[in-house]
């Protein structure tokens, strides 16, 4: 799994990781200082590693936010966005 996220959320996605690894998950990890400009290449190039299966982690609505940018951003490509 591709894990989005940014800011305050990024230790609790690194938690995550960590539990996920210890049940044979591999998990990446991409930290967006900003949702824009948003750079859609590196998130598709995760992704693709990681059976398709992005997970968005943020502190606020998603509407409008980072969940709403990352799936803008990989729309025309078929991931499943979380």
């Amino acid at each position: 799994m591709t894990i989005v996220t940014a800011g305050v959320t990024l230790f609790e996605a690194f938690q995550a990781a960590d539990a996920l690894a210890a049940e044979g998950t591999h998990v990446r990890i991409i930290d967006l200082f900003s949702i824009k400009p948003i750079n859609p290449k590196n998130i598709i190039e995760a992704a693709h590693k990681t059976n398709g299966l992005i997970l968005t982690v943020e502190d606020h609505y998603a509407e409008g936010g980072l969940a709403e940018a990352v799936r803008s951003a990989v729309s025309t490509h078929g991931f499943k966005i979380h």
